[in-house]
């Protein structure tokens, strides 16, 4: 049988700090003393494709959403990749780690020579270095992805078989 124990019975804490109390502090003034920044609501229907000017590199859009230099944001960067049928998005790597997440259709997503099906629901986590690509597609899809850097600007693509300058 294990005995009952009561708060009463415990030895009291020594040297312990005392803290304020939760109730003295009201919740406007907790989220004004933590909150930096406002928050940043980007509404993709606003936003403008952008594509490769260099069609070797593929004929994947994207949208770019959070980004420093376009909104008040730093340390994440995303959007919304873009592809239609027939698309394609050439092998390539950047140092940044980069993460998928499927919206609408399918597509094969091919890392460093493995094949992941990219489908509605699926996050894919593409290692930083890993060479990887979107051969052409059969049907369109979409997908969310992210790199954790400031800015769009600041990812180094390097494209496989990229002989521009």
């Amino acid at each position: 049988m294990i005995p009952h124990i009561q708060p009463s019975d415990l030895p009291a804490p020594e040297n312990l700090p005392v803290a304020e109390s939760a109730l003295a502090t009201s919740p406007a003034e907790i989220i004004a003393q933590h909150q930096t920044r406002p928050a940043v609501l980007v509404d993709q229907s606003l936003v403008a494709e952008e594509s490769w000017a260099d069609s070797m590199r593929g004929t994947v859009r994207w949208k770019t959403l959070l980004s420093a230099g376009l909104t008040p944001t730093e340390s994440m960067v995303c959007g919304i990749a873009i592809m239609s049928a027939g698309d394609s998005f050439a092998p390539h790597s950047h140092p940044d780690p980069e993460i998928y997440f499927g919206i609408e259709g399918e597509a094969d997503v091919i890392i460093d020579g493995t094949v992941h099906r990219l489908k509605p629901g699926v996050a894919l986590f593409i290692p930083g270095g890993a060479v990887h690509g979107v051969p052409m597609t059969d049907q369109s899809c979409r997908w969310f992805y992210s790199f954790a850097c400031d800015a769009f600007s600041d990812i180094v693509y390097n494209f496989i078989d990229d002989t521009a300058p």
